[in-house]
């Protein structure tokens, strides 16, 4: 299969300098992963779960932040060069520790573009294909943010939305043959002020990503491995610094992707090799995600 994408669809993370002093990350990591058809329009759902745990440097009292996250998600082709997406979540999600506090709602609305400046080119005489792609998004403040807890250790990252406008550019590179490819891609997440005069940190993500696909006459399937890399830079608040913010994690991702007809399910772990968030004081403990995708065909 020579068009392969990696599509990424970075969402957002908030904190408050009067809520709990240190907390995990909810949706620091989420990924679309390869998708085959680069050149045909989908619709699908995808779910994401992951975890931290974190220790309070004034008591040393434990608590674990879960993540839920339920997404609608959607690609269209405009030409051969263009094409644009979009990503609707829904979280679900928890603190478990000295109170246990439930935050649910709709996030933040996504939209991206796709710019394919170097579309699927064969290289010289060899049996290897390669691709480039440019990605600009925007993060619209449409989610759930700033509800009425009154709980001072609630952690804000709980909340669906972050109620900022967000940039995300990105850029993606594909090299593969007919059984065995490689994909880079990276993508930075600039964050605005909210009204609240609070900044989250700036996000980077990179990833280095392995993949073998099989083809018969009726199904697809393509195993992959990767090494990411995710950083965040410290939230600022009046413009002032935030304590126990930012951090960063390198971490190994491995999942398969499996397409019959115009259906594809795929499936994906992500755990971390080495990380240090807020200051070493929350630990991301791992995550994991899946995928249905309906692919329509080209007209």
């Amino acid at each position: 299969m020579k068009k392969l994408v990696f599509y990424l669809f970075f969402l957002c993370i908030t904190s408050t300098s009067n809520a709990c002093d240190v907390c995990g990350y909810g949706n620091a990591i989420n990924t679309m992963g390869l998708l085959p058809q680069f050149s045909n329009s989908f619709l699908g759902f995808r779910y994401a779960n992951q975890n931290f745990v974190t220790t309070h440097p004034d008591d040393n009292d434990k608590e674990a932040d879960r993540f839920m996250q339920f997404e609608l998600t959607g690609r269209y082709v405009i030409s051969k060069r263009y094409q644009c997406s979009f990503s609707v979540p829904y979280a679900v999600n928890q603190q478990v520790g000295s109170d246990n506090i439930h935050a649910k709602g709709w996030g933040d609305i996504s939209a991206f573009v796709t710019y394919a400046a170097m579309p699927t080119t064969k290289i010289g005489g060899t049996s290897f294909y390669h691709a480039l792609q440019l990605i600009g998004g925007i993060k619209m403040p449409t989610g759930t943010y700033k509800s009425d807890f009154s709980i001072p250790t609630f952690n804000e990252h709980l909340y669906p939305g972050t109620g900022t406008w967000d940039v995300i550019p990105a850029i993606n590179y594909i090299i593969n043959s007919k059984h065995i490819g490689f994909n880079m891609d990276f993508s930075i997440k600039y964050n605005s002020t909210n009204k609240f005069s609070y900044k989250m940190g700036n996000q980077s993500n990179g990833n280095f990503k392995l993949f073998y696909n099989k083809s018969t006459s009726v199904a697809t399937f393509i195993p992959f491995i990767a090494i990411g890399y995710l950083s965040s830079q410290a939230d600022i608040d009046a413009s002032k610094e935030v304590l126990y913010t930012g951090g960063y994690e390198w971490n190994l991702q491995y999942g398969t992707d499996f397409k019959i007809k115009n259906f594809m399910l795929g499936v994906q772990y992500v755990k971390p090799i080495t990380q240090n968030w807020n200051d070493g004081y929350s630990c991301h403990e791992a995550k994991f995600s899946m995928r249905l995708l309906y692919f329509f065909p080209n007209k």
